[in-house]
């Protein structure tokens, strides 16, 4: 994989963490950040460890003479203004199962470039931990 291939996947992974759902929840969200419910909590760490693996992914992504590529939040997330938090997050495992796919096959992408393919392997191994942690939240919400 040349320079140029891989940055292209970094800026995939950076759009994966910058424009995921629990990104777009904080942003739209207001309400969240004044709350200390588990759910909001849960959400809020993804945020955090998001916004450390996006900043690590723009520097390499610098670093290496590229452009940063932000990207867009997908379009069928503005249909969850008016839902309950019980479907947010149904809607939000979904969410981070599908990045899991999709950083995955990033990691796979870059097995020739050990730098990139170590920051995206922690990245993977955070999104599956936000997965347990979510997961975890939503089983202590049925039986509550």
């Amino acid at each position: 994989m040349n320079q140029s291939q891989a940055i292209d996947v970094l800026n995939e992974l950076l759009v994966i963490h910058f424009r995921s759902f629990a990104q777009y929840l904080w942003i739209t969200q207001a309400w969240m950040h004044d709350s200390d419910d588990e759910e909001v909590l849960a959400i809020r760490d993804i945020v955090e460890d998001q916004n450390k693996h996006s900043s690590r992914l723009a520097d390499m992504i610098q670093r290496r003479g590229g452009r940063i590529e932000q990207g867009d939040f997908p379009m069928d997330f503005t249909d969850t203004h008016d839902l309950g938090l019980d479907f947010i997050m149904k809607k939000l495992v979904v969410e981070q199962e599908r990045d899991i796919q999709s950083i995955a096959t990033c990691t796979d992408r870059l097995a020739d470039d050990v730098p990139a393919k170590v920051l995206s392997e922690e990245a993977l191994g955070a999104a599956k931990a936000h997965l347990d942690s979510l997961n975890e939240v939503t089983a202590n919400a049925v039986v509550a």
